[in-house]
C-alpha cells in the first residue's frame, strides 16, 4: 500500500444528519488526497490516482512512525487566511519549479487527515473506525502543515455550527461515518454520507458561452 495511488472509500450524499450509530466531521472544502510515509519521505496521490508530491513539497516532514497511509483533505489559505478551494487548485496546477517555490510562501497548504488506512506495516482499513481514528490522534503531531479532523458525536450541532459560519469559512458541509464500521477502499458506502452545506443566491444571466460560441442575452 506504500507510495501507491490508492482508490479512497467515497461517500453517499445526505439531506440531513443520521440522528444516532455515526461519528461526524467537518467537511473542508480543498481536494481530496492521499498522503503515503515511508520512513523517509511522503508522496501525495489524489482520488483519481494523480500524483502531486512535487507541488506540495512544505509536506515533506518527519512523521515519528516507521510507515503510515492516510486518508484526508489537501487545503490552502487566501491572503486573508481563509480557507480557499481556488487556492487548493492554484497550488495543485503548478508545473515550474520556480512557481511553485513561490506560492508555497504565498500560498500555505495544508493536510487535514481523516482516517488511518495503514500504519506500521499493517493494514488498518479492516478495524473499526473508532480505533483507526483514535490511532491517528495519537501519531499525527502538532505542526503547521498537517492535522486531524476533528470529531464530534452531534452531527445536528456540528452542521448547524457550519452554516453559521458561513461560505468563507472554507466548510462546505460534514461528513457521517458509521461507528464500527471499516474502510472500503475503492467503493461508494452508505457507511460514510456527506451533508453539504449550499449556498443560494438569485443572480441573472447576461451571456452564455461555449469554446467559440457566444451568446448575449
Amino acid at each position: 500500500m506504500l507510495h501507491k495511488p490508492i482508490l479512497p472509500m467515497l461517500l453517499h450524499k445526505a439531506d440531513k444528519p443520521p440522528e444516532k450509530g455515526y461519528l461526524f466531521q467537518p467537511k473542508f472544502d480543498g481536494f481530496r488526497c492521499i498522503l503515503s510515509y515511508n520512513g523517509n519521505n511522503i508522496k501525495l496521490f489524489t482520488r483519481h490516482q494523480t500524483e502531486c508530491t512535487f507541488q506540495f513539497p512544505e509536506l515533506q516532514i518527519h512523521l515519528p512512525v516507521k510507515n503510515v497511509v492516510l486518508d484526508g483533505e489537501m487545503i490552502s489559505f487566501d491572503e486573508t487566511g481563509n480557507i480557499c478551494f481556488e487556492s487548493v487548485m492554484q497550488r495543485f496546477q503548478a508545473r515550474k519549479e520556480f512557481t511553485i517555490r513561490h506560492i508555497t510562501r504565498s500560498i500555505p497548504a495544508h493536510f487535514v487527515a481523516f482516517d488511518l488506512l495503514y500504519l506500521n506495516g499493517t493494514d488498518y482499513t479492516k478495524r473499526p473506525i473508532e480505533e483507526r481514528l483514535e490511532v491517528l490522534n495519537a501519531i499525527i503531531p502538532q505542526h503547521n502543515v498537517i492535522s486531524v479532523c476533528p470529531i464530534y458525536e452531534d452531527g445536528f450541532s456540528l452542521l448547524h455550527h457550519v452554516v453559521n459560519l458561513g461560505m468563507d469559512s472554507g466548510l462546505d458541509g460534514i461528513t457521517c461515518k458509521k461507528k464500527g464500521s471499516h474502510y472500503e477502499i475503492n467503493k461508494r458506502s452508505q457507511n460514510w454520507l456527506k451533508v453539504k452545506n449550499y449556498y443560494y443566491d438569485d443572480v441573472e444571466i447576461a451571456g452564455i458561452r461555449k469554446g467559440k460560441f457566444g451568446w448575449l442575452l
